[in-house]
């Protein structure tokens, strides 16, 4: 075709390798992590390994694409927010008097990276122990001026560990 250019590549062929079998082992890196690696393998003195030489480099010369690896979770749905209002319209007077208080728990899973990256049209997939680890769940109260308290346990949070937890570290913190 007149006019199209011969598609030029801005690494050395060693470089490309070098980059391919990383993300063939290290499918789920941060740029910043490629380039600690390119650095320490060429010496550091090479400044070629700019995030934007090395996207080029991955998504042209390469032909990958970033992925997600994990399903996002679901919106809030408008109509449970309005009604959640409507709910709270006869008491809430100023933010003040909010407190909220949430649940949550982290295992060994949940430090996992979402996203990885593999060839265009394919699936990313990165081989990794199913082993959960140890679960720890966390009761937290806030309001507008930030934490007032939380409980800390291993395991899961039964119904009576929350509500003796709730008792003991958030009832003493409201007012009558």
């Amino acid at each position: 075709m007149p006019g199209k250019r011969a598609k030029k590549t801005r690494q050395p062929p060693h470089v490309q390798r070098f980059v391919a079998d990383y993300v063939k082992v290290h499918p789920c890196f941060y740029v910043e992590e490629l380039q600690t690696a390119l650095r320490q393998w060429f010496g550091a003195g090479t400044s070629s390994f700019s995030a934007s030489a090395l996207l080029r480099l991955l998504k042209f010369d390469l032909g990958l694409s970033r992925k997600v690896l994990e399903r996002r979770a679901r919106e809030a749905v408008p109509c449970e927010i309005e009604d959640f209002l409507a709910k709270m319209k006869c008491w809430y007077k100023y933010p003040e008097q909010l407190v909220f208080v949430d649940e949550t728990s982290k295992n060994g899973l949940d430090s996992m990276r979402r996203y990885a990256w593999s060839a265009r049209h394919e699936r990313a997939v990165v081989r990794v122990p199913f082993s959960r680890g140890k679960r720890v769940s966390i009761l937290a109260a806030c309001d507008v001026s930030g934490f007032l308290s939380w409980n800390c346990t291993r395991g899961t949070y039964t119904r009576m560990e929350f509500h003796r937890a709730f008792l003991r570290k958030v009832i003493p913190k409201l007012n009558p």
